[in-house]
């Protein structure tokens, strides 16, 4: 029989310093850029179904939500159950999100296609 492996805790001990700020920092007010690498091709298919897809359904579920609350010449009036695939989640999001915009820019609104 081997004996028990012992278990090593950080109670009581001090942690490391958090890293030290860079030697140079980027001027006041000009933002350090980071950048970040493409997505795959694959993930992104208007034509896969969205049932499997459980955040782009919360998605379209919020921006429906968003939906009921514009004055009714800016709605859509589209349910979320009649989204079916990403293409159409995609769609969906870019016109509310774009009547979002014109809402409270004052602008007036364009009859979404």
């Amino acid at each position: 029989m081997t004996s028990p492996k012992k278990i090593e805790t950080t109670a009581g001990k001090r942690r490391k310093p958090a890293p030290k700020a860079p030697a140079n920092p980027p001027e006041q007010g000009t933002p350090e850029i980071i950048h970040v690498p493409l997505p795959p091709k694959r993930a992104f298919n208007p034509d896969r179904p969205l049932a499997g897809n459980s955040l782009l359904q919360a998605q379209v579920q919020h921006f429906h939500e968003i939906d009921a609350q514009l004055p009714d010449q800016h709605k859509m009036g589209i349910a979320p159950h009649q989204i079916r695939t990403e293409g159409e989640a995609s769609e969906y999001i870019r016109k509310i999100t774009a009547r979002l915009h014109e809402y409270h820019s004052g602008r007036k609104v364009r009859k979404a296609t």
